[in-house]
């Protein structure tokens, strides 16, 4: 008995494996683009600093009291 609509859906074994392989592959895929391209948005950051003279990497911090610690008295 299977449906010509919904090729998965006889409930065989055999289609059953297919379709979570299927369902697991993709999310692995989308996974694995979402690490990925984190990593070279990373990269490519990286990268454009390289182009950055190098007195602006020695600069002084335009917010100097943006982390500062202070202590409650």
């Amino acid at each position: 008995m299977s449906r010509k609509d919904k090729p998965f859906t006889d409930g065989t074994p055999a289609m059953n494996t297919v379709s979570i392989t299927g369902q697991m592959l993709t999310g692995a895929g989308i996974a694995g683009g979402i690490v990925f391209g984190s990593w070279a948005f990373i990269a490519g950051l990286a990268w454009l600093g390289t182009f950055l003279p190098p007195e602006s990497k020695e600069a002084v911090d335009p917010t100097p009291d943006s982390f500062v610690n202070r202590v409650m008295e």
